[in-house]
């Protein structure tokens, strides 16, 4: 706060400002608000007079006075006194100050005036209490500064209030002008006969309907401002509406684009899986054909006594035969065409599943496959089913499938993703085809490049991780939770 260093008046605590404050935005009424305002002002510095004027270029003074403001004994001309004042205040009316008058007078004491400049909602204007008392505290320019915070708000307000205060101080000048018409009329009824009693009569009815026509005016414009303003918050509902559906078509659009690239992703897959299909057909053709040709050649042996030719690899083409069809059952997504061609030919070599009973079910993505093998016969001898996929759209098929929905777990190797690949995203979509199931991460600890990877995945979407390469035990220690209940 501006203060005088050797003044030794006690200036107002931080405190009681704030809670003359505080009282002053609780006043419910502009009326009270305003007689609480004016009151703390005589509390503080008793003044004289208390004016609040606006600049008005379009006054003769350049200033015009706020009426709710003004209190006390005012001079005529108050507004040429405000500017004579602000003229003779030497910092240029930059901070609240505590100023004298430049015309003194020998043998008498002239009080100070506190002027106090101020700006709001762009209308700037000075608060001046001329004459306080010579025992005011010595910060009182800085707090009535404070303590006029809330008021041009409340005062002013934005163009609602601006217009309830014109319609009210209409009506306060009609009620004025309506006062003065009757005073007159009371003047001038002993004066005048009864027609002209009657003319007079008239031009105050036509008076009064002029007031009536000039409020009907005010609350026209009143209206037609709501309008606009109605429109306006319409406008720009409607601006927001048009910019969120802009932005959910963007969406919509970069959506489908990538559920084109996964369908024709799933195509190129669904391809190479038939091109398989047809190659593992074309071999168990020929391999049970050799084998009908080793029962014929064993009959004949036993018809004619004498030893059949043997025919050449049949025992080693029977166990590759049922080699492939191990690895064919491990296989996630089979059409149904292969899947009956492959138990034709497990049941032409004999093949029978004699797993003990399957308590886990869960699927491995790795980039490498064929080591896994080894792992997964054990894991099927352990009870068991193992799925094995060298890429993540082989899952994606199996999961929209009935055996699918059956799967307990996923392990993935964090590097079987391509780089244009987000896992994150990947195991989102897998949630949704497949709530409940169970995602592993597998990665070496020791690969830098993998780790970063598999640091990019969060923690709530795997249940898991496990170090490369896979072993059985960490495999059945992790896995037991999820042991499904011996029905």
């Amino acid at each position: 706060m501006t203060e005088n260093a050797d003044d030794t008046r006690a200036p107002l605590s931080l405190e009681e400002v704030t809670q003359a404050v505080l009282d002053l935005g609780a006043e419910r009424t502009l009326e009270g608000f305003v007689a609480r305002f004016l009151e703390t002002l005589r509390r503080w510095a008793a003044p004289s007079a208390v004016l609040a004027a606006v600049r008005d270029p379009a006054a003769e003074s350049g200033w015009k006075l706020l009426p709710a403001l003004c209190a006390g004994s005012g001079p005529l001309g108050a507004e040429r006194s405000v500017r004579q004042l602000i003229e003779d205040v030497p910092q240029d009316l930059v901070r609240p100050s505590l100023v004298r008058s430049g015309r003194e007078m020998p043998g008498v004491k002239v009080r100070e005036n506190c002027v106090v400049p101020w700006s709001c909602e762009g209308e700037s204007g000075v608060l001046m209490l001329r004459g306080v008392v010579d025992s005011t505290p010595r910060n009182l320019a800085d707090a009535v500064a404070l303590l006029c915070a809330p008021v041009w708000p409340r005062l002013l307000g934005g163009p609602a209030a601006r217009v309830e205060a014109s319609v009210a101080e209409m009506r306060r000048l009609a009620g004025r002008l309506r006062d003065d018409a009757d005073r007159q009329v009371e003047r001038l009824q002993a004066a005048v006969d009864a027609g002209r009693l009657a003319d007079l009569e008239q031009q105050l009815t036509a008076a009064r309907g002029e007031v009536v026509r000039l409020l009907d005016e005010r609350r026209a414009t009143v209206d037609s401002e709501a309008v606009a303003r109605a429109a306006q918050e319409g406008l720009a509902a409607a601006r927001k509406e048009i910019a969120e559906a802009g932005e959910s078509a963007s969406r919509h659009m970069l959506e489908r684009e990538e559920f084109r690239q996964q369908v024709t992703t799933l195509e190129k897959a669904l391809g190479e899986v038939e091109q398989e299909r047809d190659e593992i057909r074309r071999e168990a053709d020929r391999l049970a054909h050799e084998l009908e040709a080793a029962r014929a050649a064993g009959a004949g042996e036993a018809v004619t006594g004498r030893p059949a030719e043997p025919v050449p690899g049949s025992s080693e083409t029977v166990e590759v035969l049922r080699r492939a069809l191990a690895v064919l059952r491990r296989t996630p997504f089979i059409p149904p065409p292969l899947r009956v061609a492959m138990q034709e030919a497990g049941v032409a070599v004999g093949e029978k599943d004699e797993r003990p009973g399957r308590w886990l079910r869960i699927a491995v993505l790795d980039r490498d496959t064929t080591g896994l093998e080894p792992l997964a016969t054990e894991l099927e001898a352990a009870g068991m089913d193992v799925k094995i996929a060298s890429h993540p759209e082989e899952l994606a098929l199996l999961l929209k499938t009935p055996q699918g929905r059956e799967l307990d777990a996923v392990i993935c190797d964090v590097l079987a993703f391509r780089p244009d690949q987000t896992v994150a995203g990947i195991f989102r979509g897998w949630e949704k085809d497949r709530p409940g199931l169970a995602l592993y991460l597998s990665f070496s600890r020791d690969s830098p490049p993998e780790v970063e990877r598999a640091q990019r995945v969060p923690l709530p979407l795997t249940k898991g991780r496990f170090q490369r390469p896979l072993n059985r035990a960490e495999l059945m220690e992790m896995l037991e939770p999820l042991r499904r209940p011996t029905p």
